[in-house]
């Protein structure tokens, strides 16, 4: 839980700024007390959910970048010196 909080306050920081981490604390602190009275199924149903969101952004970023990295892998495989991508 509190590796979960801390990795949860950072993406926030890094997303919203500085001023989300209090709010964020709050918020964090309230459900890990609330989310137990809700019931296993409830809670289960909710944590699939937001795992299944995380998702998102990494097959869209795989789809975004899959040619850069087509053309990476086949440079390498070729012997040519790698370049950083524009």
């Amino acid at each position: 839980m509190v590796s979960w909080g801390f990795y949860g306050e950072e993406a926030a920081a890094f997303l919203f700024g500085e001023g989300i981490r209090w709010p964020y604390r709050l918020t964090f602190a309230t459900l890990a007390f609330v989310g137990p009275l809700g019931g296993l199924e409830a809670f289960l149903a909710i944590s699939d959910t937001l795992n299944g969101l995380m998702a998102l952004p990494n097959l869209l970023g795989l789809v975004l970048l899959g040619g850069v990295v087509g053309r990476l892998v086949y440079g390498f495989f070729r012997g040519e010196p790698w370049v950083p991508p524009r």
